[in-house]
């Protein structure tokens, strides 16, 4: 009698699963994102999940929003209905179909559990105008994992949902490097006087929203390494992590201003072994951002060379800003006449 019950206990379990040949079947993709964000997206942006349960629907604009938000392709991500103070661009996610199931075979003892989600998703500029739509899938499986523990399984289901949100935020991202490769070719080698470099620059970056100055402290970091790799061995970016432990130390947090103050150029040189010190600073804007910067000598007579304002909108504006700063700073240090420091060589 035992038996029988443990027979149709597992029944339903065997009647749910797919054949590992069946999986490949089950995985197939569908997604079929089409258009373009082209310059007209804001900085905000309304996720609004339709169809599924409210649990999924939660996963999903959770999925979204990390994927669009943190990964500095939107300012602010959020759900719910549209401030009147604030216009936004709209992400409609319509959950179409979904299967969560196990898979494996009679014949063996391997098992596993694969999560598909069907979505149609729809995303519209500030105006209502669609600029990218289609089908998107949501795909994730394990073919070695304890079908029957809740944990893991709902580790598989958060996957998909990822997934989905890792694919529109590719088709942005395509168009944000193509904007970034442009930007970046822009960029000329700088030569400095003979002996004169290679001079070592400090950055330091303050973000004026603070909610999001460490995700897009990492990405200024990244694109200014970029932007001086491209123009050549006289400057050095000495490491950002070194400059912020300096100042923490030294108390020198406080910055007035996009240009340093005669006191603070005086410390600066005190406690950074840099020629260079080039601020930036950055502020969010309704539709994009606004990135200044300066660029200071600390040398014997310190002086500073000059400041910049850019100003970018649409996806991927903090990376084309950035880039665009750095590069009209390096133009302003290649028309500087520098002279010999001996403690540069």
């Amino acid at each position: 009698m035992q038996q029988k019950h443990l027979l149709f206990f597992f029944l339903p379990f065997f009647a749910s699963c797919a054949e590992f040949s069946e999986v490949h079947n089950l995985a197939k993709e569908s997604s079929n994102l089409v258009g373009t964000s082209g310059q007209i997206l804001g900085r905000r942006l309304r996720i609004q999940v339709d169809g599924g349960t409210e649990k999924q629907r939660a996963g999903l604009e959770e999925s979204f929003r990390a994927e669009l938000e943190d990964g500095n392709l939107f300012h602010l991500v959020e759900t719910g209905k549209e401030s009147e103070a604030a216009k936004s661009g709209l992400l409609t996610i319509q959950v179409k179909k979904y299967l969560s199931r196990g898979f494996g075979s009679l014949l063996s003892d391997s098992e596993g559990w694969i999560v598909r989600y069907d979505l149609e998703a729809i995303l519209e500029d500030r105006d209502g105008i669609r600029v990218i739509q289609g089908p998107l899938a949501g795909i994730a499986y394990d073919d070695d994992t304890e079908v029957f523990e809740p944990g893991k399984i709902l580790d598989i289901d958060t996957a998909a949902q990822r997934d989905a949100a890792v694919k529109l935020s590719d088709v942005l991202r395509e168009e944000v490097e193509k904007k970034v490769e442009t930007e970046l070719g822009k960029i000329k080698p700088l030569k400095l006087a003979r002996g004169v470099g290679p001079l070592k620059v400090a950055v330091i970056h303050i973000d004026m929203d603070q909610a999001h100055a460490n995700s897009r402290g990492s990405q200024v970091q990244t694109d200014l390494y970029a932007a001086f790799d491209l123009a050549g061995t006289d400057l050095r970016l000495i490491n950002p992590q070194y400059v912020s432990q300096v100042l923490d130390q030294n108390n020198l947090t406080k910055f007035e201003g996009i240009s340093l103050t005669e006191k603070m150029t005086k410390e600066l040189r005190r406690v950074l072994p840099v020629r260079l010190v080039m601020q930036i600073r950055v502020r969010s804007r309704i539709q994009g951002v606004e990135v200044e910067g300066s660029i200071t000598e600390l040398g014997r007579k310190s002086r500073f060379l000059g400041s910049v304002n850019v100003r970018a909108r649409g996806v991927g504006a903090l990376r084309v800003a950035t880039i665009q700063l750095a590069r009209k700073l390096l133009w302003r240090v290649g028309k500087t006449r520098f002279i010999v420091d001996k403690e540069d060589q």
